[in-house]
């Protein structure tokens, strides 16, 4: 086998596994060609006069020929098909079709030079490549005009990506002449082309160069982008549309002729619009399209765009140029992020348009966006979030008006969040505070508030301890508790706060973690802010917890960083499982029931808390524990699913704080155990936990979360209290917190029954949800305050309503 199909077969083999999740073909990132076609039949092309007038954007999934229409991925390629063929008709020309054998390439001092043979002429290119340190191969950008177009070259080197300078003036000049430009030697016949044709046949043919001269490129062709500003922005994203080897599309302040639609541009004045745009790079006969005859063009920008799906395009606008007409661009990126949206892709669209900056300046409030796309589409760190929508300044625009035939996929979308699948499959998870209509930059800004008062604010509970080490404490019980510590490493992971993690960790391990006797591997569960021990044995939820946020650590971090993350969660649960058989002491899971202990001794070990049983944590052990175990964590996994269906009462929806293996309450007459109470308030938030990332007992999860918000809502929904039996009725004693003993409306239920609304089918969802927006942390009306357990609890809810409580994946899975 020859070296080049070597290279193909092995570029096939890692497209083939960035196409499958878990054992299903997903779609896929990138193509191994520049334009996978199946020879499907040309779409009649018809002349001005006989075309329909079209008033608003043309449907994107309707067939050519007025047959019907799919939304169906499996359809998709026809479609890309047919809009291709109509912009080049229409707009630019064809993009020349060129022979593998027509080029030649070599590879010399860094540059790359291809040598392209038609027609007795030959045209080069030659591209300067600067690669990062190391022997690749390395992920690599095409910047047009510089290395890295407009963008910041700092963004690239630290990411170690190889940065390629495409030369468009090799090709065609700015302004061209027709007929006497570079390309016009090779294709005498096609003098009519728009330069956006010709410069994408140009950086099609630096892609064929990079892969003739195989392993000697040292990029991955995998993972190729490409960016340019201005007018090459809209260069970089015809190049996107026309060649699928390219993974990541970077179009920068492209104005009008890129994203922007043609005809909503039409509507607003001093913008670039069809018939005022720069018409040396289109082609001429596109002027018949100006003024109203913009209405009978059969395709628009919107689809432009969205030729680039299923691959990854990220838009940047600048609302500070009216030429550029930022207003049309965000009804067209709206639009065309529909069509990723039908497919459950629209992580892989986004777009970014603000103000306050020059031309091409990426300004430093924009670099969050582009960092996460290149992370996620060119490094494969798939946990990154790429659900970028930002425009402040169009939040209030009524875009679906330009879109009629939108309100299906609306719904498509709806269907396809993660409620059929959970994220272990789908990687995708619900925003329902924006679902509900609540602003993108209100969501993080309150996220982050949230977030800012538990670790930081005036009534934090994380305080720092010298250099290395911190701990999160109960305020109102004056203690460090395992709970606490270990929620605060599964909030500092999902934040991506190393310094947090590593913090907790470090007191965790010095202070809590026995290292040696019957106890070794578990945690005190509680101890004094200095660190001495209130308590010897450990309770089983927090090294739930540690386990779980180890191992999202590990995920994410790796293990070379000063922590072997991997190592530390095997070694709890290798002591775990040391104990079996052992008199005073037991593993975490009763291994009779498989179902986790409320504490792993004599007394702990004969029941469980409802409120441990988070089946979803054992689903990530599954994975990547590595702990040579994974069966055995997926029957825990199941019969903790099966176990809360009993657990939970048939009517309310209610739980008791602790109850036996087979659901049945203990009877146990104490005031804690037998009834709902604040152990309980963590139920509901588990399952939706559960539900959204794994959906693997979905019917009765919807049927469980609408049960129980049905209960709080009948007890009224700003009046239900925090303590009820079971059945609902009044508790007869109640249980004290941090002194106080009275039943109140507390937040940190509040919270857990507006998370739950991910599992929930009924309008009732709602109004918890704007409950939890609205409420405040402060005292209650007796002077009591919970920082702690109201505080974590409520954090916990705003990441999961926000889409920002995920599963963690390896990098590069």
């Amino acid at each position: 086998m020859g070296n080049t199909q070597k290279i193909k077969m092995a570029l096939a083999i890692l497209l083939l596994s960035q196409m499958m999740v878990f054992g299903q073909t997903a779609i896929p990132l990138v193509y191994d060609k520049e334009y996978t076609n199946d020879n499907f039949q040309l779409p009649g092309i018809l002349p001005i006069d006989k075309l329909p007038e079209i008033a608003t954007l043309p449907d994107p999934f309707a067939w050519a020929d007025g047959s019907g229409r799919s939304t169906d991925f499996k359809d998709w390629k026809r479609h890309r098909f047919e809009i291709a063929h109509q912009l080049q008709h229409y707009e630019l020309g064809m993009k020349p079709v060129t022979p593998r054998d027509s080029i030649e390439a070599i590879l010399n001092n860094d540059t790359l030079r291809v040598i392209v043979h038609e027609n007795g002429e030959v045209l080069l290119l030659t591209a300067p490549i600067k690669y990062p340190e190391g022997n690749g191969p390395f992920p690599a950008i095409i910047g047009i005009g510089r290395s890295t177009g407009a963008l910041p070259e700092q963004l690239f080197d630290k990411r170690k990506i190889a940065q390629i300078t495409f030369d468009f003036t090799q090709v065609m000049s700015h302004t061209q002449k027709r007929g006497n430009e570079p390309i016009n030697r090779l294709y005498p016949e096609q003098t009519e082309m728009g330069s956006y044709c010709a410069w994408s046949w140009g950086i099609s043919r630096l892609i064929d160069g990079l892969e003739k001269v195989e392993k000697k490129s040292r990029i991955d062709l995998s993972h190729l982008a490409i960016s340019g500003c201005s007018f090459a922005g809209k260069m970089a994203l015809f190049a996107g549309a026309f060649d699928e080897r390219i993974a990541l599309t970077i179009a920068q302040e492209p104005g009008g002729g890129g994203v922007n639609a043609w005809r909503v541009s039409e509507t607003l004045e001093n913008v670039e619009t069809l018939g005022r745009t720069n018409y040396a790079w289109f082609l001429e006969s596109m002027r018949q399209f100006a003024g109203k005859n913009v209405n009978r063009l059969p395709i628009d920008h919107h689809e432009l765009a969205a030729l680039i799906a299923p691959r990854a395009l990220l838009v940047l606008g600048n609302t500070d140029y009216e030429w550029l007409a930022e207003e049309s661009n965000y009804v067209s990126c709206q639009a065309a992020r529909m069509v990723w949206k039908a497919f459950g892709i629209e992580d892989r669209m986004g777009f970014s348009i603000q103000g306050g900056h020059m031309h091409c300046m990426l300004p430093k409030s924009q670099y969050p966006e582009v960092e996460a796309f290149i992370d996620k589409f060119l490094l494969g760190k798939t946990y990154v979030d790429t659900f970028v929508t930002k425009a402040d300044m169009f939040e209030d625009m009524d875009y679906l008006k330009w879109m009629p035939w939108a309100n299906e996929i609306e719904r498509l979308g709806e269907e396809r969040l993660p409620y059929t699948k959970g994220a272990f499959a789908t990687r995708r998870y619900r925003n329902l505070f924006a679902e509900l209509g609540y602003k993108q930059k209100d969501i993080d800004k309150k996220l982050k508030s949230v977030f800012e008062s538990v670790f930081y604010g005036p009534d934090k509970v994380y305080f720092e301890v010298g250099d290395s080490m911190a701990y999160i404490s109960d305020i109102k019980n004056h203690d460090v508790r395992t709970e606490g510590m270990s929620y605060g490493l599964m909030i500092a992971v999902q934040f991506d706060r190393k310094d947090i993690f590593d913090r907790l960790w470090r007191w965790s391990k010095k202070y809590m973690q026995h290292q040696e006797g019957l106890l070794k591997g578990y945690f005190a569960w509680s101890c004094q802010t200095d660190g001495t021990r209130n308590a010897q044995g450990p309770a089983s939820d927090g090294e739930l917890y540690y386990v779980t946020s180890l191992i999202f650590a590990s995920n994410r971090w790796g293990n070379s960083t000063g922590i072997n993350y991997l190592a530390e969660a095997q070694n709890i649960l290798n002591c775990s499982m040391q104990k079996i058989g052992m008199e005073r002491v037991a593993p975490l899971i009763n291994l009779e029931h498989q179902l986790i202990t409320f504490t792993p001794d004599p007394f702990g070990g004969r029941f469980t808390d409802p409120s441990y049983h988070i089946p979803a944590f054992y689903e990530v052990w599954a994975r990547w524990a590595e702990d040579g175990r994974s069966e055995f964590w997926r029957v825990c996994a199941r019969k903790s699913r099966e176990y809360l269906h009993k657990s939970i009462h048939p009517v309310t929806g209610l739980n008791p704080d602790y109850n036996n293996y087979d659901g049945t309450l203990l009877g146990s007459k104490r005031v804690i155990g037998d009834a709902f109470r604040f152990d309980s308030w963590r139920v509901p938030m588990n399952i939706a936990l559960d539900y959204s990332w794994a959906c693997a007992d979905r019917k009765w999860q919807q049927e469980y979360g609408n049960k129980i918000q049905n209960f709080f809502y009948s007890q009224g929904i700003d009046s239900f209290v925090d303590q009820y039996n079971v059945d609902g009725t009044t508790v007869t004693e109640l249980l004290d917190a941090g002194g106080y003993k009275k039943l109140r409306h507390s937040l940190g239920l509040v919270a857990t029954t507006a998370a739950v609304s991910l599992v929930c089918t009924h309008d009732k969802s709602r109004e918890f949800v704007d409950r939890l927006w609205n409420a405040k942390h402060v005292p209650y009306d007796d002077g009591y305050f919970d920082a702690y357990y109201d505080g974590l609890l409520r954090l916990f809810a705003f990441m999961h309503l926000s889409g920002n409580y995920r599963i963690i994946f390896p990098q590069g899975h």
